[in-house]
């Protein structure tokens, strides 16, 4: 040792010298056995190490594939509301404005434009087979289900909600899946298949609007069957009118002004006018107006005239 307590340069601190060669055995030990882990597991260090970035630039992709689509999407939806708005100025206007064709003219093949680079942005992301497991694919599906749909493409929209059904079947979008099905069901008058699908929707989904349009698509489907599946049909709207109103400014309040609507019309032309009394007193203040209709309407006429059929023929 040096005057003034230091050790000569270039030479170690005896007690640091013995850790270190304490520590040597102990790392190349450790080394030795996270070694033997990557191989009795098959895994190489380096290669896995490769894999996760694969892994983070694989879901990089796929991010950057569904901001792009739902971009297009939402280009293509803005396009098409003012598209909506521009005919009812234009269903006014009369004669209608040339400025105001022209401007249809350029929004109806932005909408098309926009909706069809959507679609091919969506497949690029569903169809690559090292996207399978992306988090966004089960919505990517549903998207590119919804915007051929809307471009008229309806074989290929039921092909691939169905596809979501069979590959994600605990995807939020499953529920609303079924409804989108039953709705092309039943503009194709497959009126079995259109209730079927309902059923699937109503089993997965406690969202009070979506079973709304469900149990009301429900019930047309089966009204439309015959008069065999019309008391099934009273089931689904009566169902419809006992849950919670909505906002009366709603879409939505339309549809159950609809659905209370047909339950009148199918209880005056094949209800029983007790049961009509008891559900509709049941079913609070709207339910006295409901039962005022119905009589007004003649509620039991049509039933006590399909029992007079019986018994004439």
């Amino acid at each position: 040792m040096e005057p003034g307590g230091r050790w000569p340069q270039g030479v170690g601190h005896p007690v640091t010298r013995a850790s270190r060669a304490l520590a040597r055995p102990a790392l190349a030990l450790l080394l030795l056995l996270v070694s033997a882990g990557c191989a009795a597991r098959g895994l190489d260090p380096a290669a896995s190490a490769a894999d996760e970035a694969a892994y983070r630039d694989t879901l990089a992709r796929s991010a950057r594939l569904w901001q792009r689509a739902e971009s297009l999407r939402a280009q293509d939806q803005a396009a098409s509301v003012e598209l909506f708005e521009l005919d009812e100025v234009a269903a006014a206007a009369s004669p209608t404005r040339p400025l105001l064709k022209k401007r249809r003219r350029v929004l109806r093949a932005e909408a098309v434009a926009r909706r069809t680079e959507a679609i091919v942005a969506y497949r690029a992301l569903v169809d690559a087979p090292d996207l399978r497991d992306a988090p966004e694919r089960s919505r990517a599906l549903f998207a590119l289900a919804h915007s051929l749909q809307d471009a008229g493409k309806a074989e290929e929209a039921r092909n691939r909600y169905r596809q979501l059904l069979e590959e994600h079947p605990e995807a939020k979008a499953t529920p609303e899946a079924y409804l989108e099905l039953a709705n092309l069901a039943y503009a194709e008058g497959d009126l079995d298949e259109a209730v079927w699908r309902c059923d699937g929707s109503l089993r997965r989904s406690t969202k009070p609007s979506l079973r709304k349009r469900a149990l009301y698509l429900k019930a047309w489907s089966l009204k439309g069957l015959g008069r065999k599946h019309h008391r099934a049909a009273m089931e689904a709207l009566r169902e419809l009118v006992r849950m919670r109103p909505s906002d009366p400014r709603s879409l939505e309040a339309q549809l159950e002004d609809a659905a209370a609507s047909e339950l009148v019309t199918l209880y005056t032309d094949h209800g029983d006018p007790d049961e009509a009394a008891s559900f509709f007193a049941a079913a609070g203040p709207r339910g006295a107006k409901l039962l005022q209709e119905a009589r007004a309407r003649g509620l039991g006429t049509g039933r006590r005239l399909e029992r007079l059929e019986r018994k004439i023929y």
